[in-house]
């Protein structure tokens, strides 16, 4: 199944390592609390992504979970309190 939705969530051990890795995160997506971000992308994309997280992590100290939602399950996500409209995720736009 191809997922165009996804969650990133994250625990960086280390203040330069967590700097990093945000900036590579909000280049991809929507920040939605401080370690967890909403992208819309294509699969190949998501793979660019984790190329970039794998290269500044620190695989025995550090944690990052990519979570594809279906377009079902995407649909049914509710929001409470001050949020982002959801037509701020754009599948047009992914920098690289």
């Amino acid at each position: 199944m191809k997922h165009s939705h996804w969650f990133v969530l994250y625990d960086i051990k280390s203040g330069r390592r967590l700097r990093r890795v945000a900036k590579i995160a909000e280049s991809f997506g929507i920040r939605e609390q401080k370690s967890g971000f909403e992208m819309n992308m294509p699969e190949s994309v998501v793979e660019i992504m984790i190329g970039r997280f794998e290269r500044v992590i620190n695989e025995s100290e550090d944690f990052i979970a990519i979570l594809p939602l279906c377009e079902m399950d995407y649909q049914k996500i509710e929001r409470y309190g001050k949020c982002l409209p959801t037509d701020v995720v754009s599948e047009d736009i992914v920098v690289l």
